[in-house]
């Protein structure tokens, strides 16, 4: 009963002072473009002046030099924002890079990709890992289950096709 007690006091005097405010921020799975800000690789959620200027916190390149703005980056960049508590959910941010013709890839090199096979009209469906950047219409080299290393054209839905 006197743990009760206590308990009911102490939530009563921490819910009586000022509220808190946290912010949550939801991680994209990926993002592209140029000049990266917070607003572009996340969706921002709570006080909205709060939400509003870390929208606008600028991402430094080097962030994304490996391809990917990670939890432990965006936490950093965080620190140095002065404001209410920040709950960051997700991993990471995949960082598209433009390619040549300024669009960026569909397919990058590393990324599991399903490889259809089609002779006479029979479509053979397969996983594979592309071995090169594409984007869509651009020939990709596929290594296949079997470590079999094959060139098919990359999809817009991001799928590679090889007509035999």
């Amino acid at each position: 009963m006197k743990v009760l007690l206590l308990t009911l006091a102490l939530t009563t005097a921490f819910t009586a002072s000022a509220p808190v405010s946290v912010v949550g921020i939801y991680l994209h799975p990926r993002a592209s473009g140029g000049p990266l800000c917070l607003g572009d690789i996340a969706d921002v959620e709570g006080d909205a002046e709060a939400a509003a200027a870390i929208e606008t916190i600028a991402v430094d390149p080097s962030m994304s030099s490996d391809g990917y703005i990670d939890r432990g980056e965006v936490l950093a960049l965080l620190e140095s924002a002065p404001g209410p508590a920040y709950c960051v959910y997700g991993s990471a941010v995949r960082v598209e890079r433009p390619n040549e013709a300024g669009k960026s890839a569909v397919v990058f090199s590393g990324d599991r990709v399903s490889v259809f096979v089609i002779k006479k009209g029979v479509r053979l469906r397969m996983k594979g890992v592309a071995l090169q950047d594409a984007k869509s219409g651009d020939t990709v080299r596929v290594r296949t289950a079997t470590n079999a290393v094959i060139e098919g054209r990359v999809m817009k839905n991001g799928t590679v096709e090889k007509t035999l």
